[in-house]
């Protein structure tokens, strides 16, 4: 996933997002790579107020992209939801090509 993209999609994720993890300053604890969007997310999330937090109140948090023929799901999961979305790659960016889909954990 290009720079661009990445950017494009965790922008979007992390606004999905704002009303499920909490308030801004909420701790999160998520597992980053120095790839694209590991990178792109955590520079979303940090934007939109989140601390990207190791500790144990800390909220986990983790991601998975597939990507197939110039288009990306990208799955997000947390103790209380998962969310995921589809997304389509253009020569400046992405764009969502499904809604995004949200499931309740029980309990949460």
């Amino acid at each position: 996933m290009s720079s661009p993209a990445a950017k494009a999609v965790a922008d979007d994720v992390v606004t999905f997002m704002k009303s499920l993890l909490g308030p801004p300053n909420t701790p999160v604890n998520l597992a980053l790579d120095d790839q694209n969007f590991g990178v792109a997310l955590r520079e979303a999330m940090s934007k939109a107020g989140y601390r990207i937090d190791s500790g144990d109140n800390a909220t986990g948090m983790s991601y998975s992209i597939v990507n197939v023929d110039g288009q990306a799901l990208v799955r997000v999961t947390t103790p209380s939801f998962e969310s995921s979305r589809a997304y389509a790659f253009t020569a400046v960016g992405a764009n969502p090509v499904s809604p995004a889909s949200l499931m309740r954990r029980s309990g949460a």
